[in-house]
């Protein structure tokens, strides 16, 4: 986490320059850390509100950093639709970190048992890369979920003749 001067320097920084939205991630990053969800939510409408179209802090982004502060309360339908909205921004400005934004909105599906929507973002990540072993272990451990075991073997197999140190693939494994 942030040591609090470094956390004051921010603040200042803000009270300087709020419309400097830049400085307001690493803090929304430490007040998360801090679990202090509310303080963090706080600065991201604030952030959102005075946020520009030149500044360099697109809506997606903090649409991206709010949805992970509403799922970090809990809020899971909010969580999901402030993502997709996310998502959707991104898309439409070509965001450098869609593929992040997606991820998580696939995870969030996932966890709310939502499955062919996370299958749905998995596989939009896979015509962007068809090598995505990300989206295949996603689409396999969706499919090990609904107990289609041998179809989630199959998907983990050719991710692991793609690069057998990719980890994540054998967790799934002994799963499957």
């Amino acid at each position: 986490g942030f040591v609090p001067e470094a956390q004051q320097l921010l603040i200042d920084n803000i009270s300087y320059n709020p419309k400097h939205i830049l400085s307001y991630l690493p803090l929304i990053s430490s007040y998360r850390e801090e679990r202090k969800f509310n303080d963090a939510l706080q600065l991201v409408n604030t952030a959102i509100a005075l946020n520009h179209k030149n500044s360099e802090v697109s809506d997606a982004k903090l649409l991206w950093w709010k949805a992970c502060i509403y799922d970090d309360f809990g809020r899971v339908d909010e969580s999901i639709y402030l993502m997709e909205q996310a998502v959707k921004k991104g898309k439409k400005i070509k965001e450098k970190g869609l593929e992040d934004f997606q991820k998580a909105l696939a995870q969030m599906y996932y966890d709310a048992g939502r499955f062919d929507e996370s299958d749905r973002v998995y596989n939009e990540l896979l015509k962007v890369n068809s090598d995505s072993q990300l989206a295949l272990v996603g689409i396999s451990r969706n499919m090990i979920a609904r107990g289609n075991y041998a179809d989630a073997l199959e998907v983990l197999l050719i991710c692991e003749r793609m690069d057998p140190n990719y980890h994540e693939i054998y967790r799934f494994k002994t799963q499957a």
